[in-house]
């Protein structure tokens, strides 16, 4: 009985010497990608190879450098904001590789403009909004260009100022691609509305408040001007005189300043006096508009008709 232990003991070792000699250790591993280049929001799959083939380097396990970056789920990874991360994989066996990742920002897959075409007077000013697909990719690089800047030039902003009568095409474009387009037409300063005027006031807040809507007081002098459409067509290329200004009367003069900042696209408080210009074709509102954007000719004729009504 003793003699057959031993042999007993080697007959059970040999199964387990057997498997051991088919395993194959694992030597090297590889990545189906070295480097990555998405944009964020979007996923993508980073496969694992162990050589030799059917060599076992056991569970792999995965990390990224900066969750807030790129996250890592069993090798698929998901960009979150834009930058650089590296992705770890590494085998319970020791071995690892890495993958340099790159998160782009999310891409616009389109572009409009809040007019595809529009109108404005020499001198004049208008205001284009470009909006984005998807909503929440980046606008910050988009370039505006003019097909003839001596037409109509335009900002960096989408602000189309009309320099010469004529007819510009205005485009947005990203910076991969994407591009809209407004029609402009410039309008010669001798084109100006037929309708009747209305009572207008102060576009400041304190006159807003001060000033009396609807006030009957008016002059001969008063209603010619507001048959003729603009009170003062030219007040915007060149100075007033005090013989122009003197006698209008505070409604009237204060029409004139209206009319002045109206060109510029000022949105106004008082709802009557915006839903007045609103209606005028010329008229396109300029959220952005501050007194900077007035000309020294305009601020002069301004203090003008304040100093003299």
């Amino acid at each position: 009985m003793k003699k057959l232990i031993p042999v007993l003991a080697m007959i059970m070792l040999v199964p387990f010497m057997i498997c051991s000699c088919f395993v194959q250790q694992a030597k090297s591993m590889k990545l189906s990608y070295e480097e990555i280049e998405f944009h964020v929001g979007d996923t993508k799959r980073i496969s694992v190879t162990i050589e030799p083939e059917g060599a076992d380097a056991g569970k792999i396990s995965w990390s990224s450098s900066d969750n807030k970056i790129v996250t890592v789920d069993d090798g698929t990874i998901t960009g979150k904001s834009k930058g650089t991360a590296v992705v770890t994989a590494e085998s319970e066996s020791g071995l690892k590789k890495l993958c340099n990742v790159t998160v782009l920002d999310k891409e616009i897959e389109s572009v409009t403009l809040s007019e595809s075409s529009t109108s404005v007077k020499q001198g004049g000013k208008i205001q284009l909004e470009a909006k984005v697909k998807p909503v929440d990719a980046p606008s910050d690089n988009l370039v505006w260009s003019s097909s003839d800047p001596k037409v109509a030039s335009v900002d960096g902003n989408g602000m189309v100022l009309g320099e010469s009568e004529g007819v510009v095409t205005i485009t947005c474009e990203s910076a991969n691609g994407k591009k809209a387009t407004c029609t402009v037409t410039v309008k010669g300063n001798n084109m100006n509305p037929t309708e009747s005027y209305t009572k207008s006031t102060e576009p400041t807040k304190s006159d807003d408040a001060k000033r009396h809507e609807g006030s009957n007081s008016s002059s001969s002098k008063s209603d010619e001007s507001r048959n003729n459409g603009f009170i003062f067509p030219y007040s915007s290329q060149r100075k007033l005189t005090v013989d122009e200004v003197t006698g209008l009367g505070g409604d009237v003069a204060q029409d004139a300043i209206n009319e002045i900042y109206a060109r510029h696209g000022y949105v106004f408080k008082t709802k009557s006096i915006q839903k007045y210009y609103e209606s005028r074709s010329w008229y396109h509102k300029n959220y952005n508009f501050s007194e900077s954007d007035l000309s020294e000719i305009e601020s002069y004729n301004i203090g003008l008709l304040r100093k003299y009504n």
